[in-house]
């Protein structure tokens, strides 16, 4: 199945104002804000949308919109998917949330969002090429069982060096799934090969980097570094090219 015809990550945030820049520096542009129904801000760096909302949570998840969300939800439910009703009900937009077995929530919003996935689909990440949304689990296997009935598929084996791990994907988002305790939020990944100038022009643009359990580079230079968000939003910047 598909879970939608777009989708984006969700971030409860406590100030807008205070994440923006941060996310700017990065490369994102700001395509869409609102007041309604709470104060929000849609972003982009042309891989991956991010809406960052200040509804009076901290959270993130992944979210996906369909306009025929209620036959999407009864393919859910006969998968055994629990949905839970929310009441984030806008207008002529619905919202049910699900759980997978690691704790990251995710929703679906009934919503004709034909618009969305044509929006601004050029890259212009400062950090590189995003692979993957890093997310740390405890049970690889319970995880990738769950995302499968969902339509997502691998895009590598699952391998086991230095831990377990694999990225899935259903097309709109890219999932990596790491069984560590190396880091324990999910992490925007990028790659590049020229990295080591990319996190020095971020790092004059006033980023600050940190290398805790990176690989360090023969030679010295900043290659492999780790950033945060004033949201707590996780960015990984490694050297290398995706196939």
């Amino acid at each position: 199945m598909q879970l939608g015809d777009a989708a984006q990550i969700t971030r409860g945030v406590k100030s807008i104002d205070e994440c923006l820049p941060f996310y700017e520096k990065f490369g994102f542009k700001l395509i869409g804000r609102d007041t309604k129904p709470y104060p929000w801000a849609q972003i982009t760096d042309g891989n991956i949308k991010i809406v960052l909302g200040e509804d009076g949570n901290e959270y993130m998840g992944a979210t996906w919109f369909a306009k025929d969300m209620s036959k999407r939800g009864e393919q859910l439910e006969s998968l055994g998917v629990e949905l839970q009703d929310t009441p984030f009900n806008v207008g002529d937009m619905y919202q049910k949330i699900f759980v997978d077995p690691n704790g990251f929530a995710s929703s679906i919003i009934e919503y004709d969002a034909g618009d969305q996935r044509s929006q601004d689909t050029e890259s212009h990440a400062a950090a590189g090429t995003l692979g993957e949304l890093a997310i740390p689990v405890t049970d690889l296997g319970a995880v990738v069982e769950f995302w499968k009935k969902l339509g997502f598929e691998h895009k590598c084996p699952v391998f086991k060096e230095p831990y377990k791990w694999t990225i899935m994907s259903d097309g709109l988002l890219t999932f990596g799934f790491h069984e560590t305790d190396w880091f324990t939020s999910p992490a925007l990944t990028y790659f590049a090969k020229d990295s080591a100038e990319r996190i020095k022009k971020l790092q004059e643009a006033g980023v600050a980097f940190s290398t805790e359990g990176m690989p360090p580079a023969a030679d010295g230079e900043l290659k492999n570094a780790i950033a945060t968000a004033p949201d707590g939003q996780v960015f990984f910047v490694f050297e290398g090219e995706l196939q």
